[in-house]
């Protein structure tokens, strides 16, 4: 018989009824033994277990425990040890997944090495800097004081070039994200913690809990499991809702004689000439396993892209300063209308995504 005092058992084995139940006693092991937990949330529009029941890539093995919406897998790659990861189906949101697992951060990029296999059918979800932002606003509104130890990122390059950066900062979160948008750059990771705002009586500052925040929804915490689940991975799945439902609903019409596009509005003039268009096209070109066929670039921006990974295909427009159009070409998949947005926003700029709407300018 299992010994209940391993927490391991609870995270990875112990056979839960629902996901409340999972959560609260997860909360418990955190508080009670000072474990840091990672977390990445995944989409999937049919029961992730499924996925793995049906097809497992080469050099890996899994064995799994129990079934949804709460299961747990061991994962195995040739010349890698094993690890653990528990999965949660979002009882808000069923196409959603919580996972999580307590092995080293190296070990855990493995696990999303795996994932990344499965697209489009299991992929990620994104934040921008807006969203990220926000969120550590949301934290200092629970009453603590959010500071920033170091952040992972890239300026907004034309062309092909990159220029990565990591700022040991330990700066007030407002302060960095002031920074990181004078220099037009996109952040990929942020490491924070969140302290109380008074000292305790040897006047020193006392941390509720640290942890990281990336943009494509990794978490990772420690000390207090309840915030994570009760208020970041709740708000993030809220900023990016309404996102991802137009998104969703544009590739659903991908295959109807005039599909539904979606619109990125700019909060600023982007694209002001046509040299600087055809530097964002070649910006756009530096998406993996994508081609890029260039129409027009004066003075309206015309290409079409087709993503290698999955066979979808989109054509883009540009006919104001501050809007693109994206509209899906014959078949489309959610996972990889997302990841095309992310790297608009990546290497373009971010932008807010909404429903199509008449311009001045028709397309043709």
């Amino acid at each position: 018989m299992k010994k209940t005092k391993d927490y391991r058992y609870w995270v990875y084995e112990h056979e839960y009824e629902e996901q409340s139940s999972f959560f609260k006693t997860i909360e418990g092991l955190i508080a009670n033994n000072g474990i840091r937990l990672n977390a990445l949330l995944l989409s999937s529009q049919e029961n992730m277990l499924n996925h793995f029941q049906n097809w497992i890539p080469s050099s890996y093995k899994i064995k799994i425990t129990n079934n949804e919406p709460i299961f747990s897998i061991n994962l195995t790659k040739e010349g890698h040890e094993p690890i653990d990861i528990a999965f949660v189906k979002h009882p808000q949101n069923p196409s959603v997944y919580i996972t999580l697992s307590d092995c080293k951060a190296d070990e855990f990029k493995e696990f999303t090495k795996f994932i990344n296999k499965y697209f489009p059918d299991i992929s990620k979800i994104f934040l921008t800097n807006n969203e990220m932002f926000l969120i550590f606003k949301k934290i200092e509104k629970l009453g603590y004081t959010v500071m920033v130890e170091f952040s992972v990122g890239k300026k907004r390059l034309m062309g092909t070039k990159k220029e990565s950066f990591i700022r040991y900062t330990n700066k007030p979160y407002k302060e960095v994200f002031e920074d990181i948008v004078q220099n037009d750059q996109w952040i990929q990771s942020v490491r924070y913690r969140a302290d109380y705002p008074e000292m305790d009586e040897n006047g020193r500052i006392w941390t509720a809990f640290n942890g990281t925040i990336t943009r494509d929804c990794y978490y990772s915490i420690k000390k207090d499991f309840q915030v994570l689940i009760r208020n970041i991975i709740p708000y993030s799945l809220e900023l990016a809702s309404t996102r991802n439902k137009h998104l969703k609903l544009s590739v659903e019409s991908a295959d109807k004689p005039k599909p539904e596009a979606v619109v990125i509005n700019f909060e600023k003039d982007i694209f002001t000439s046509s040299e600087k268009n055809g530097s964002y096209i070649d910006a756009i070109t530096t998406m993996s396993s994508c081609s890029v066929s260039r129409y027009h670039s004066n003075p309206y921006l015309h290409i079409s892209l087709v993503d290698y990974l999955d066979g979808s295909s989109y054509d883009l427009w540009v006919l104001t300063s501050d809007r693109m159009v994206i509209i899906p070409q014959f078949s489309a998949s959610n996972a990889s209308m997302r990841r095309l947005v992310n790297h608009v926003f990546e290497r373009i700029h971010d932008g807010k995504v909404e429903k199509y709407r008449e311009i001045k300018a028709q397309i043709q």
